[in-house]
């Protein structure tokens, strides 16, 4: 969670120094409280776990109790999420993923630019496996910060897929790094191997944290409708002319924004996938390049017009992006990406407080 609350002060930080006459109007809000009621643990001002980080609720901070509680069903909702994270048939559509044989093949190329073919016959035979149950301690350059990282051992590797979707995920992430580590491992992933582990991370992804499998609803997304609730809330609120709320930035990961998208019933991101087939680009129209990309983000921008209609756009990745499709008769005006606020919250089934 700390990248996310980081990357949230880093923004504020910039934006304050650029329009330094909007410090006195930035505001955190209070953390709920008092969870868990039996032993309360007190939480920083601006973080909010149920809102931004209710993939991974925990009893030792945010258990709720109280079927009367207004977080319950989302303390609820995301015990389901994390009991579907060991469940076998999301087992056994990762597996199926990195054990078809394009996997092994793409895997080979890959990890031959690297690794021995002997070492790498050894990784396909089964005779070395490997997974992150060691430490690494490490001190800065300039010595003033050391660490050790311990693994957790959820992190394996049983065969060649495995082993270069972990490359995969190295080479995806370095660009974004070119400060901090100046690597480059377009070298060691080429182009069509680059593609063919894209879309296994997609595939990943959409089973693990997307619309995923048709028989299990809606397991995957039903934590994200407190978002959806506190995006209508805000609204609600500068309906009314309170404009103290003319701003709330929220930052948080792919793993709430991808769910998120999915709640909103967003085109092209909430088509399941049943259990007897499985996830391909092929059959199915989620794509990962577009449903988190890096530093993925949703804005509704709100303006009244001149008759004091209150109008509201989303923008999804900084393209204006149309709501549901069951929404569209709340539009506006025909292609127009602006809806008319009362029908739309009524069409998504929102009541204002």
């Amino acid at each position: 969670m700390d990248r996310a609350v980081d990357s949230g002060a880093f923004f504020v930080k910039s934006l304050l120094a650029a329009q330094t006459n909007l410090t006195s109007l930035v505001n955190y809000p209070a953390a709920p409280a008092p969870y868990p009621a039996a032993a309360p643990v007190a939480q920083p001002a601006g973080t909010n776990h149920f809102l931004l980080y209710f993939h991974k609720l925990v009893t030792a901070t945010d258990l709720v109790t109280n079927p009367a509680d207004p977080l319950y069903p989302t303390y609820q909702d995301s015990q389901a999420f994390q009991n579907w994270l060991k469940d076998s048939d999301l087992a056994a559509k990762q597996a199926a993923i990195l054990a078809d044989p394009a996997a092994k093949t793409a895997g080979r190329v890959v990890l031959e630019r690297l690794f021995t073919k002997a070492f790498v016959d050894k990784i396909e035979a089964g005779t070395y496996s490997f997974a992150n149950t060691g430490s690494f301690s490490y001190t800065s350059d300039d010595g003033k910060f050391s660490s050790t990282l311990a693994g957790d051992g959820k992190t394996g590797i049983t065969n060649l897929g495995e082993a270069a979707s972990l490359l995969y995920e190295l080479y995806v992430i370095a660009p974004a790094m070119k400060s901090e580590a100046g690597v480059d491992f377009t070298g060691y992933m080429p182009l069509a191997q680059a593609q063919y582990f894209a879309f296994t991370q997609d595939a990943a992804d959409f089973y693990k944290m997307g619309p995923s499998i048709t028989e299990k609803g809606s397991v995957t997304w039903k934590m994200a409708q407190i978002l959806e609730d506190d995006f209508f809330t805000e609204v609600d609120a500068i309906a009314k002319g309170n404009l103290a709320h003319v701003a709330k930035l929220r930052f948080a990961y792919a793993e709430i924004v991808i769910p998120f998208a999915s709640k909103m019933g967003l085109k092209n991101v909430l088509q399941q996938q049943p259990l007897a087939t499985l996830y391909s680009y092929t059959n199915n129209p989620w794509r990962g390049d577009y449903v988190a990309p890096m530093a993925a983000n949703m804005q509704w921008d709100v303006v009244k017009n001149s008759s004091g209609t209150v109008l509201v756009k989303m923008l999804y990745n900084e393209k204006e992006t149309d709501f549901k499709a069951a929404c569209d008769s709340a539009r506006f005006a025909t292609g127009s990406h602006y809806y008319d606020y009362a029908q739309l919250k009524t069409c998504y089934g929102h009541t204002s407080l």
